[in-house]
Order: structure tokens, then sequence, then C-alpha cells
């Protein structure tokens, strides 16, 4: 199941995947993520966040030409060809060390922290450069140098992982040779999420848990 979710947990638009549709000319990813966000209005007032499997060079400009901010982790193999230093030689740099290049719409950075990460991004850039504490070999703890677009990620990313969790808490498993009794169930579960997120943001003096 696609989902996109708000930092909080909230859950905008999902699609369950039914496998390889006809239309094979728009990459797979690219489809979901534009489907995902047609709920959308005011692409102005957000920034989308996903994960390398999603995230490629084409899909940013894309997104840019729609005016949708967007940043996430990349794979090797998505960049656009981007000249950054390979993953072996940023590990053999200090602890903090970054790398960067722009095509001017989209920004690909690739940082040392205990491996080589590489995020981009058609929003963040490297400045402000933040100062981040990181364990590492030998030493208890470090600081080292944090480029803005990598701060924002992990800032931002992860809402998925908390409407899960919250999923969680009260799942409801149907027993039955229905194939489709646990999508129906999970979809009733989401609901519930979605009604408490918006009580707690209709209703923001009330103190109340979901657990």
């Amino acid at each position: 199941m696609w989902l996109l979710c708000g930092v909080d947990g909230y859950p905008y638009n999902f699609s369950i995947y039914c496998g390889k549709e006809s239309d094979r000319k728009t990459p797979l990813e690219s489809r979901v993520v534009n489907e995902m966000l047609q709920p959308i209005e005011s692409a102005d007032h957000h920034v989308v966040f996903f994960n390398n499997f999603f995230t490629s060079h084409s899909l940013l400009t894309e997104l840019a030409e729609k005016g949708i901010r967007a940043c996430g982790t990349v794979r090797e193999n998505r960049t656009g060809k981007c000249p950054l230093p390979s993953k072996k030689n940023v590990e053999k740099q200090e602890g903090g060390y970054f790398d960067d290049k722009s095509d001017g719409t989209v920004l690909f950075a690739r940082w040392n922290d205990n491996s080589a990460e590489t995020i981009a991004s058609n929003y963040y850039g490297v400045n402000p450069i933040q100062t981040v504490e990181r364990r590492v070999k030998n030493v208890s703890k470090k600081s080292v140098s944090q480029p803005h677009l990598i701060k924002m990620y992990n800032k931002g990313m992860g809402g998925i992982d908390v409407c899960d969790r919250m999923l969680a808490s009260y799942r409801p498993w149907l027993r039955s040779k229905k194939w489709w009794c646990n999508i129906f169930s999970n979809i009733l579960n989401m609901a519930v999420v979605a009604a408490y997120r918006f009580h707690q943001h209709t209703n923001a003096s009330m103190a109340i848990s979901h657990f």
C-alpha cells in the first residue's frame, strides 16, 4: 500500500498496489508520487520527503516544474550522472565531510556520516551548515558538519513510521479466507488514526492519548 502522511502520521492519501500497469512509459516511482500528491492543493505550503525507492533526478526535476518542493535519499544509479565523488572516496574522509553538485534545479549532496549518505532536493541547499554530534570509532562523540538539506530530511521524514506505530496500537485481524478482509480492516484502522489526528488539530486544548 502506497501512503502519503504528514509528519504527525496523518494519512492524506493511499493507494493499493495491484501489480504492473499497462502504462509503462512513466516509471513506477514517478506515477506513485504524482498520484499520492493529487489531494495537495497548495503545493507551496508543503515539502515532500521520500526514500531512495522514489527519488531520482528526473522526478525532482518534474516536481520542480510543478512547483512542488521535495527532498529524499537517492540511489547511485538515479542521480542523472551527477559528478559526485564516489562513496569509497567520501568514506575515506573525516566524519562530516561532504561534496555537493547542482544543475540549477536539483542539488545532490554526499555526506560522510560513518558511511556515505546521498540526498537530493529541488528546494533545500547545503547552507546553513549545521553542527551535530556523532559517534565515531575510538571516540565517544564528535562534532561534525551537516548540510542543511540532510538536517531537513531527518526532520521531515518519518511520518509513515508514526502512522504505522499508531496503526499497530489497535490493529484488527480478521480470520477469513477472503483476501480483501485485512485490507478493509486496515482502511478502517487508518480512518481511526486520521480521526484522532484531526481531533487533536481541532481541539488542541483537550489532552487525549491515542494509546
